[in-house]
């Protein structure tokens, strides 16, 4: 069998490390379980030396798998014109957050397919083995003269078949040092039943949450922990399920030398015994989407009011865990008041800022490269929040806690 390279191009402007620990790092080593040594597996955000076309010709490589996400989508689409111009028989399929989000992207490029439902591992295993036949594929569009063709619908896997990130196939001790951070991301669910509309989560993944089984995220644990002492325990939702956390603590319990931190929903963190649990078991921070004070004013399914914030956060204070607050700037009707109240109630109450830019993936419209490639939540250039330039808000995401500094009205030759 012929090699087949998965490759994520270079990342324009912020990486976002999590993703190539899950979306990459994961379906790497589902495909490798699959096919062994004949995948191979080259992140451009870490390896930006090798040349891709060189390496596809060097190896004889006729199969392609490329992530592209909004972050990397211009690099991506110039890479596939580069292979295809290099050798024509060379099969590219693009999957990752914009195939699956806007895949009429790709209609006159030069990939020769691209995801569209179901999990990506799957469309891209149907690729591999049957391209170019459409009909024994699954959740794959095939692009023939500017024309897509879809497959049989994508479904999902079972989880406990999902892969997770290991050094020997992704580099994963560069990503630490990409981010900073000396921690695993292992993801356990796909999906959230919430529904928010700008979020990429339920668009791509569904509404339905799918979860690894503790016994499943048990071995991947007992691999990981070899070489890292705090994993970031990647669902959207941790506490969604009660049983399930419960039986996650008690895991836990086997690796006294393991921190962990997860993320989930205000009104998820009501019951103290679980965060008392979760506490003994090694939780050291837990995420909160507080979005911005008095939340259910902008997001309807994030009805949340400033003393329900409050409460929360002082319970998982309370049970010795720390409390980051995700916050969204630009939200529209957000005004610079509102942006300032909520750095405020963060600093004045011992939580952690995590701001990103409000990036409305939901209203996506152009399938212009510069459009699509600008849809990054770290740099996007939001101007709903009157007297907040994009700079301002792009500022804040950096340094959260200067506020008073960064939204000083711009002197007319003042750049932020």
């Amino acid at each position: 069998m012929d090699k087949i390279l998965m490759v994520w191009p270079a990342s324009k402007d912020v990486k976002h490390i999590n993703y190539h620990y899950t979306d990459f790092g994961e379906i790497v080593d589902y495909l490798a379980n699959i096919y062994g040594d004949n995948i191979v597996a080259i992140d451009q955000d870490i390896d930006g030396e090798t040349d891709i076309v060189e390496f596809i010709k060097q190896n004889n490589i006729k199969k392609v798998g490329m992530q592209v996400n909004f972050e990397n989508a211009s690099n991506a689409f110039s890479l596939c014109d580069s292979i295809k111009q290099a050798d024509e028989t060379t099969s590219v399929m693009a999957y990752g957050n914009i195939a699956h989000r806007f895949p009429v992207a790709f209609k006159n490029s030069n990939f020769d397919a691209v995801s569209y439902s179901g999990d990506y591992e799957i469309a891209l295993a149907s690729f591999f083995e049957n391209f170019p036949d459409v009909s024994a594929m699954y959740g794959v569009e095939a692009i023939r003269n500017g024309e897509m063709i879809k497959s049989n619908p994508g479904y999902y896997k079972n989880p406990d078949d999902w892969g997770y990130s290991k050094p020997s196939q992704v580099p994963v001790f560069e990503y630490d040092k990409a981010k900073g951070k000396n921690r695993y991301v292992l993801n356990i669910s796909r999906g959230c039943p919430y529904g928010c509309p700008h979020c990429l989560i339920p668009m791509i993944e569904g509404r339905k949450e799918r979860r690894r089984s503790v016994v499943n995220a048990e071995r991947a644990l007992q691999d990981i922990s070899q070489d890292y002492k705090h994993i970031k325990i990647w669902a959207a939702n941790f506490t969604l399920d009660k049983n399930y956390v419960a039986d996650f603590c008690e895991m836990m319990q086997k690796f006294p030398d393991l921190t962990w931190e997860v993320a989930t929903r205000i009104d998820l963190l009501r019951d103290e015994n679980m965060l008392k649990a979760m506490a003994n078991s090694g939780c050291t921070q837990i995420s909160i989407g507080i979005e911005s004070l008095n939340s259910g004013r902008f997001i309807k399914s994030k009805p949340f009011q400033t003393d329900e914030v409050l409460g929360t956060i002082k319970r998982v204070q309370a049970a010795g865990i720390r409390v980051k607050g995700c916050i969204m700037l630009g939200i529209p009707g957000q005004t610079k008041q509102d942006i300032i109240d909520t750095l405020k109630f963060l600093q004045e109450n011992h939580v952690t800022a995590r701001p990103t830019v409000y990036t409305p993936y939901q209203d996506i419209d152009s399938c212009k490269l510069k459009v699509i490639g600008d849809y990054n939540r770290k740099t996007y250039r939001n101007t709903n929040v009157e007297g907040v330039s994009p700079e301002q808000l792009i500022e804040l995401t950096k340094h959260p806690f200067e506020y008073d500094r960064i939204l000083q009205p711009a002197k007319r030759d003042e750049k932020i």
